[in-house]
């Protein structure tokens, strides 16, 4: 390998060396998606839902009591700005990652509550998560870890404890 000392370098050639060896800002990448969305379900009912659009409105319905013959829903808006989404949705980052093999996951509790969470482009799902809390995976528990921050980032912006 030949070395190029760079006295030898005319100054154009060492401007653009520099240049090449410069490192650039990164700015944060915008979410792929302009809509997520998140359901909760306990024993086949809904127990807890979510969405939120960037720059529009969000929408939380809550479910008191889903086992009786006609469960008790509140259903509230809030605004969402651009900038919540973005911070909701690099909450959720781990969750919209995970590509873990459901398969290897071993059922440790039979009755806790499972759900999903969707990330749409205009009326295209782009991902989907699907969880269950009940099953050890190797992997996921980053992804759980993330749902639960997002949805808490969602209840504080629909003023809810």
């Amino acid at each position: 390998m030949k070395l190029v000392r760079l006295a030898s370098l005319s100054p154009l050639a060492l401007a653009m060396a520099f240049a090449a060896c410069a490192q650039t800002p990164k700015t944060p990448a915008q979410p792929a998606a302009d809509r997520i969305e998140a359901t909760t379900f306990s024993w086949g009912r809904m127990t807890d839902s979510w969405s939120i659009r960037r720059g529009g409105d969000g929408k939380h319905l809550s479910v008191r009591d889903p086992y009786a013959d006609k469960p008790d829903q509140k259903s509230e808006a809030f605004a969402v700005s651009s900038e919540a989404f973005d911070a909701i949705a690099m909450k959720l980052a781990a969750a919209q990652a995970y590509a873990g093999d459901d398969s290897k996951c071993k059922l440790m509790v039979t009755d806790g509550p499972y759900g999903t969470i969707s990330w749409f482009k205009g009326d295209t799902k782009v991902h989907e998560f699907r969880w269950q809390a009940g099953y050890a995976c190797p992997g996921k528990d980053a992804a759980l870890d993330a749902m639960d921050a997002g949805r808490q980032a969602v209840m504080a912006l629909a003023g809810k404890p």
